[in-house]
């Protein structure tokens, strides 16, 4: 009786510690990235389209990253629900020949290079503000994160995209927004890191009323209720 109570207590703490299956399931892309107390732009050229994260375990690595085709970082880490563990990490580089991959590249890898000093990243899977597919966020001791979406939110078609800015930002009592007049934008939702909804209302004479949000990002969605669209964003609060 002893030792089925045992198995059944390290059978628990096994599955709890298990790596979200979500991971493997999905197909990620790089749609934010903070490094080192600023945003980095993710390029979008020739060379790169976009810059995917495989989660699949095989026999020298756990998951791969690239940048541009030969760009290629394989990772041997212990991932568990919440965490990722690196051991370590095996780069081909020579992949960019653009200078602006070249520098974003440096800036990737670095990202995730700082397992050298603290191996563990935090990461978590949320329901993109959106809601559709998912989003993924991993982050690092020293505060910078990036986030990916999973396929099915990148795969919105092409005309749901707008030319959408805010200002200030940050913010810290009014958004402003400025977007193409062929849309009507007319409600919000904003979102904090962990996908939680913490504010939504009517966008009036394209403004949103912020209402004491603690400093940090935060994501935001505006839709064209009239024509069921939906647009993301996101903005710092100061």
């Amino acid at each position: 009786m002893k030792f089925s109570i045992t198995f059944i207590l390290i059978l628990i703490v096994s599955l709890a510690q298990s790596q979200d299956a979500r991971l493997s399931q999905n197909n990620w892309s790089l749609v934010e990235f903070y490094y080192q107390g600023a945003d980095v732009a993710i390029p979008n050229n020739s060379e790169v389209t976009s810059v995917p994260i495989i989660f699949e375990t095989a026999e020298f690595y756990d998951f791969r990253f690239y940048t541009c085709g030969g760009d290629l970082c394989e990772v041997t880490a212990d991932i568990s629900n919440t965490q990722i563990d690196v051991s370590m990490i095996g780069c081909l580089a020579g992949g960019c020949g653009n200078l602006t991959n070249v520098l974003f590249a440096s800036k990737y890898d670095g990202f995730f290079h700082t397992y050298l000093s603290n191996p563990v990243f935090d990461y978590t899977i949320t329901s993109h503000p959106s809601g559709i597919g998912l989003q993924l966020t991993i982050s690092n001791i020293a505060g910078d994160f990036v986030i990916y979406n999973s396929q099915e939110v990148n795969s919105v078609p092409e005309k749901m995209e707008i030319n959408l800015t805010l200002y200030p930002n940050p913010a810290s009592e009014v958004i402003h927004l400025d977007y193409d007049t062929n849309f009507e934008l007319d409600f919000y939702s904003i979102y904090d890191l962990s996908g939680k909804r913490i504010q939504s209302g009517a966008v009036v004479e394209k403004k949103i009323i912020l209402k004491a949000l603690s400093a940090g990002r935060y994501f935001l969605t505006v839709e064209d209720t009239s024509r069921g669209l939906i647009f993301n964003s996101s903005f710092v609060a100061m």
